[in-house]
């Protein structure tokens, strides 16, 4: 079974707290991984960043209720836009490969 983990070491105290972001992907036999580590000073400005990109979490409420997402939301949010990039660069790439395939297939129109 293939499968691609994510781990982000970030805890919800509102101090900040050295991170680490590991990327590991296992296929078959193999497994690979990739970490780097977020000195403290850094852990709360991402963290900051992204709460601000994502936005706050609203409910369905006329008018709606909304709240800073926690630590582990942002991480959440984080990890699916990772996750969805990979897709769409993955998906991208292969398209682009058909394409490519798909136009030296036609010939060109010949005239006269």
């Amino acid at each position: 079974m293939k499968h691609i983990a994510f781990a982000l070491a970030l805890l919800a105290a509102p101090v900040a707290q050295a991170g680490t972001l590991t990327l590991t992907a296992t296929a078959g036999a193999g497994t690979m991984t990739q970490s780097v580590t977020i000195p403290d000073a850094d852990v709360t400005r991402v963290l900051n960043a992204y709460k601000t990109i994502y936005g706050q979490i609203c409910d369905n409420a006329t008018p709606p209720v909304c709240r800073a997402r926690t630590n582990a939301e942002t991480f959440l949010a984080i990890a699916t836009g990772i996750f969805t990039g990979i897709k769409n660069n993955v998906l991208s790439q292969e398209q682009a490969g058909v394409a490519a395939t798909a136009t030296g297939a036609v010939s060109p129109v010949t005239m006269q």
